[in-house]
């Protein structure tokens, strides 16, 4: 008996669970957030990250617009968390359908979520180490870097490293002027900080994945910034 044979012996209900069984054995607890179940994962992260790339795409694809179908772009997702919104990059741009091709990477410093992640999207290569351990002459076309930022207190020593790995354009999504700060941001970010960057594209969105009741503004900042690395 061959396993589309088996699985027919099962309701959808019984192969629904063994499936999250199987998931549930490559998640891992986050020391820091020991609440955060697989679950919550599905139902909340998850489609927050799908939901910010969402946001950002238009001016991605703006950026996309003037490449030829048979180009490959190097794609990075910097500080993925899951990999959903990787992911949703990497579907839309497997082929060359919508555009030109991309070749989605995602780079975490933590070795938390890359098992999950290979199982939930394998189309995203996810890797685990930090950015300045990457070899030197490894760099993207695009990277994108999405609330990550505000988890810094000096944010600008990130953006100088993550211009240098780029060829091309760094987006950046982040909390606009946050006030309070959530738990675990350090600083409230507005378009001053990057002014000094010479950047191509600023826009404030509402964003219907970020809706904190105790901030005055439920906005996100998208800024892009230009690449340093040799093309």
């Amino acid at each position: 008996m061959n396993l589309s044979e088996l699985l027919k012996c099962f309701s959808k209900d019984e192969v629904a669970a063994a499936v999250f069984n199987y998931k549930s054995s490559f998640f891992k607890l986050h020391p820091a957030r020991p609440d955060l179940t697989l679950a919550m994962a599905e139902n909340t992260n998850m489609p927050q990250e799908m939901q910010f790339a969402i946001d950002c795409l238009p001016a991605i694809q703006k950026l996309l617009s003037n490449k030829n179908r048979t180009d490959i772009v190097e794609f990075l997702d910097f500080g993925p968390g899951f990999g959903a919104g990787a992911n949703l990059f990497a579907t839309l741009y497997k082929s060359d359908f919508l555009q030109c091709r991309l070749i989605v990477d995602a780079l975490d410093h933590k070795d938390l979520r890359k098992e999950l992640a290979d199982v939930y999207f394998p189309l995203v290569n996810y890797i685990v180490g930090d950015i300045n351990s990457v070899q030197d002459d490894k760099n993207w076309d695009i990277i994108y870097c999405s609330n990550v930022l505000e988890h810094l207190d000096n944010p600008k020593l990130l953006i100088d490293i993550l211009r240098k790995k780029c060829r091309e354009w760094l987006v950046i999504y982040v909390p606009y002027k946050e006030s309070p700060l959530s738990p675990g941001h350090l600083v409230s970010l507005d378009e001053t900080v990057f002014q000094d960057y010479n950047p191509i594209h600023v826009e404030v969105k509402s964003s219907v994945a970020w809706q904190p009741a105790y901030c005055a503004e439920k906005k996100q900042l998208l800024v892009i910034l230009p690449g340093m690395a040799s093309k």
